[in-house]
């Protein structure tokens, strides 16, 4: 199998687990006389998962076509949709320097950061028992720990937008991987 089939074959997979992971989670799979009305969050997570999927495939399609080659970037890229549905542009203007959105973050976002100045390196605990994400929460936290790549991406976005800089973003510790708070490591 070449690379080519290869990532057909993974991207279909992928779509498809993420699509019957969130049926299956919202009960869907059963056939019942009267469909019982969804959650307001269920059905906007459900939602939200089946347009990032499709974001996801045109991604792996640019890895099909050789335009890309990272799978990681490639998930990252997908977070767009999260960030533009937070309207985070609008939230995160006026900051002066990265000492002072990492106190923005522990007061408004209820995060615990630490930021060795010198070395140029926060590290963001979110400080939460559960996931965020809407695509983890519409397929019950039953996803790899892959999908925190979108978390990678996103949190690029967000550090750039507010320190109108490029950053490296790591994932440390995720809620998904190992089922304790979320920790990154953001390198200025």
């Amino acid at each position: 199998m070449d690379k080519r089939d290869f990532l057909k074959i993974s991207a279909a997979f992928c779509g498809g687990a993420i699509a019957t992971q969130a049926v299956n989670s919202f009960g869907f799979n059963k056939i019942e006389k009267e469909t019982p009305a969804l959650p307001e969050e269920k059905a906007a997570d459900l939602e939200f998962t089946k347009n990032w999927t499709k974001d996801l495939m045109n991604e792996l399609g640019k890895i099909e076509q050789g335009e890309k080659t990272d799978v990681g970037e490639a998930i990252g890229n997908c977070s767009q949709m999260c960030y533009d549905s937070k309207h985070l542009d609008e939230e995160l203007t006026g900051f002066t320097s990265a000492s002072q959105f990492a106190s923005y973050l522990e007061k408004e976002w209820g995060w615990k950061v630490q930021f060795d100045e010198a070395a140029g390196v926060l590290l963001c605990d979110e400080n939460k028992d559960h996931c965020l994400c809407p695509i983890v929460r519409a397929t019950c936290n039953a996803l790899s720990g892959s999908i925190c790549c979108c978390t990678s991406g996103m949190l690029k976005r967000i550090f750039k937008r507010a320190l109108g800089r490029d950053v490296k973003a790591e994932i440390v510790r995720s809620v998904v991987r190992d089922g304790k708070s979320c920790i990154y490591r953001i390198t200025l």
